[in-house]
């Protein structure tokens, strides 16, 4: 006695039908999906910064790419304030600064045999925090972009001799 299988032939490049097995193989380079072998998404597509949410302002917040998925990092960054509020330790606050500023703390060594001289300590504050620092020789009233956002590390004196240096704040 003779049994003869309906002729049927396997889809996708599968073979020994009726079986229909696909061939052993194995994909390379990190590719998955047999037997398509498709490469895994590594890459992300946009900035690597992205707008984030701060009260009366702007801000902005650093990513990075992990196998193709975004990860924040960080956290939101200040980059501007609304109209009437300022940037103030990375929170936009309102501009209502209006005391000036009280030097509690100043000191430079009494010689010096440089033009260089190291401040020793210059320490400030007001009812908002103190956002500009600055030392002069002259008694004019300096323009507003003339401070520093900073406390100085030292002061460069314009000649030798005896001087008297004048603190803003």
């Amino acid at each position: 006695m003779t049994i003869t299988l309906p002729t049927t032939t396997c889809a996708n490049g599968a073979t020994n039908y009726p079986i229909c097995t696909f061939p052993v193989t194995t994909c390379t380079n990190g590719a998955t999906n047999y037997p398509t072998c498709t490469l895994p998404v590594t890459t992300c597509s946009g900035s690597t910064t992205i707008s984030c949410t701060i009260s009366n302002g702007t801000g902005t917040q650093s990513r990075t790419c992990n196998s193709g998925t975004w990860v924040l990092s960080g956290g939101c960054t200040v980059s501007s304030c609304n109209t009437g509020y300022q940037i103030y330790n990375n929170a936009c606050i309102t501009s209502s600064d209006t005391t000036r500023p009280v030097i509690s703390s100043f000191s430079l060594p009494t010689t010096s045999s440089s033009l260089t001289v190291p401040i020793s300590s210059f320490t400030a504050r007001d009812n908002i925090g103190v956002t500009g620092y600055l030392l002069t020789e002259s008694s004019y009233t300096p323009s507003s972009t003339s401070f520093f956002s900073t406390v100085p590390s030292n002061y460069i004196f314009t000649s030798s001799g005896t001087s008297i240096s004048m603190l803003g704040s």
